[in-house]
């Protein structure tokens, strides 16, 4: 507020956005400023999100003899998958990851960011590409400005939205089986 900072764009994960919509929505004089500061948020698919401490100095370092400086690139998809800067591939399989899971996760039901004016991650597209879900109008006219500004391109290929669907529902199920 110093700054007088007064369009923010923030991207985060599905609780961070659920923090965001409620300084956006709060009628707490202290907070209005901040919620009309923030013109846009981005949220992004998230099953869950790990303890860097468990993840990258137990698992991978130690467990795994990774150099961490030489990571090019970090994904999961079904395992954690870390390429290297050479090329080469470690493959972890996401069993291994539980311990590193943050406890906070295991009550989200949040895959998407319902509360975000567009959503993003890679489910239901190809390799290399990102599905995008335009929540509301603030989200479709920055979309539309990107597109426009030849700052974002659109693919031919379609969605596959079922992926979306059951990875949502698998989240939903396994808060479900943690909570009993």
């Amino acid at each position: 507020m110093e700054k007088k900072c007064r369009k923010i764009a923030i991207i985060g994960v599905p609780c961070v956005v659920q923090a965001v919509n409620r300084i956006r929505t709060s009628e707490n004089d202290l907070l209005k400023p901040f919620g009309r500061s923030i013109r846009l948020v981005i949220g992004l698919f998230c099953t869950e999100t790990f303890d860097y401490h468990m993840l990258v100095e137990v698992l991978l370092k130690k467990e795994h003899h990774v150099d961490t400086w030489n990571i090019d690139r970090l994904d999961v998809r079904g395992k954690l998958e870390v390429t290297m800067r050479d090329g080469s591939l470690v493959t972890i399989p996401l069993e291994e990851l539980q311990g590193a899971i943050r406890p906070g996760c295991r009550h989200c039901t949040d895959f998407t960011a319902l509360f975000s004016d567009i959503s993003a991650g890679a489910v239901g597209s190809r390799r290399g590409h990102t599905t995008l879900i335009v929540r509301n109008e603030t989200g479709r006219a920055f979309l539309q400005e990107a597109i426009t500004q030849n700052a974002l391109l659109v693919g031919e290929n379609p969605v596959d939205t079922s992926a979306i669907e059951r990875l949502g529902r698998m989240k939903a199920k396994n808060v479900s089986i943690d909570r009993s």
